[in-house]
């Protein structure tokens, strides 16, 4: 036979009749009577250790459940796209609750991302997430790819300076010239000519007759283009 032993402190604190002790000790293997010092009363637990009643499966449950996962995506997810951009994973944290309302984390390798497309622009996209048999979804948007700034691949003369024929000893004056920036959009942009985008015109050339080829340089990013016009210088 055996018998349960409990000292008399702890019956007096629980406030444990005669008939209730004598109770206990005919509890199954398992029972236990806890009591804690504010409680009105004792309270009987049996301890089961039933897989099927306790085993945790981690599913996805409910909308409580699918609000968590919306609000739980990391920060550094990306949430915007350009087109013809692949869809990128890393940062991507899913969570799920448990039956007793616990979260976790979902592994990515377990998730299922559907309806990622982006072959055209869109300001809300959205992106299926599926676990298991329930599924979620965020929004993402698919924008144009941003147009490369145009480089400068060229200049010419849309109009000459007025003057063209010098008097020997007469200054550099390109007033009235136009000048074209070309570009590799193909874009075409004017800008008027200044006696700083002239080389070649020395004090040396004005005081000699002849017919002179100067050039223009235009330096833009780094990029230099050239292009050359002649004057005359007379006696």
């Amino acid at each position: 036979s055996s018998a349960i032993f409990i000292p008399s402190l702890v019956i007096l604190s629980m406030g444990l009749n005669d008939s209730q002790i004598r109770e206990i000790s005919r509890f199954p293997m398992g029972v236990a009577v806890v009591y804690q010092n504010n409680w009105v009363e004792a309270v009987l637990t049996q301890i089961d250790k039933s897989e099927e009643q306790y085993h945790q499966v981690d599913l996805i449950t409910d909308d409580y459940a699918l609000s968590v996962i919306k609000g739980q995506l990391a920060v550094q997810l990306v949430f915007q796209y350009e087109i013809d951009e692949e869809f990128d994973i890393e940062g991507l944290v899913i969570h799920g609750v448990r039956n007793n309302g616990k979260i976790f984390v979902i592994d990515n390798n377990e998730l299922i991302i559907r309806g990622f497309d982006s072959s055209k622009a869109k300001s809300e996209h959205k992106i299926y997430i599926e676990y298991q048999e329930h599924t979620t979804y965020f929004v993402v948007s698919i924008k144009e790819k941003p147009k490369p700034t145009p480089l400068l691949v060229g200049i010419e003369l849309e109009k000459l300076p007025d003057k063209l024929i010098y008097k020997v000893g007469e200054k550099l004056d390109v007033t009235g010239g136009i000048l074209v920036r070309k570009y590799s959009d193909g874009s075409k942009l004017n800008i008027g000519l200044i006696n700083s985008y002239i080389y070649g015109y020395t004090k040396e050339m004005s005081n000699t007759p002849g017919t002179y080829t100067l050039t223009v340089k235009y330096v833009e990013k780094g990029i230099l283009a050239e292009t050359t016009f002649e004057i005359t210088i007379e006696e």
